[in-house]
């Protein structure tokens, strides 16, 4: 599996009493991991799922049905999605938004949504789901949600299979 991550690293924008705060950040821009908790009640730690890296948890209780979060990114066209990720067939951090467009956050700039992973071999379930309204992609709780805990999502068969979830087995 191929990495798709560009890593962008930049300065937290967050105003404090004292001014901004200043610390470089690279996965939760425009804030460091710890303003960006405050400022949406959800921050990015080491994932619960083997192999994940990292993952977005939730600093509050969130009640089934509440929209979260939009997936953010590049909006590209379907023709550069595929002479981007032709060889590949997939983009990590890809969502489709609509027949033309495509939402890629393989930046990590893109925002704090695409830290959420999928619940595959792990015993545990999906909580949120990511819906397409046609302009834009929205993440909803699928379940009541306990301050603590990680968004999991069902990444769906296809992606699965693109991003080597189901490994053949040697015998």
């Amino acid at each position: 599996m191929k990495n798709h991550t560009i890593k962008v690293t930049a300065t937290c924008t967050y105003q404090t009493e004292k001014g901004i705060c200043g610390k470089k950040t690279i996965q939760t821009h425009p804030f460091c991991n710890h303003h960006t908790k405050i400022a949406t009640g959800f921050y990015v730690a080491k994932s619960s799922i083997e192999g994940a890296g990292y993952g977005l948890y939730t600093d509050r209780d969130l009640k089934k049905g509440t929209t979260l979060m939009e997936y953010t990114g590049e909006h590209i066209s379907t023709k550069v999605f595929q002479e981007r990720y032709g060889d590949d067939g997939y983009g990590s951090y890809a969502m489709t938004l609509n027949k033309s467009t495509v939402i890629d956050a393989r930046e990590t700039s893109a925002g704090i949504a695409r830290y959420i992973c999928d619940f595959f071999n792990s015993g545990k379930t999906a909580n949120v789901k990511f819906e397409s309204t046609g302009r834009r992609v929205e993440i909803t709780a699928i379940k009541d949600i306990k301050a603590g805990e990680e968004l999991l999502v069902n990444y769906g068969r296809d992606m699965r299979r693109a991003l080597g979830f189901y490994k053949k087995k040697k015998s």
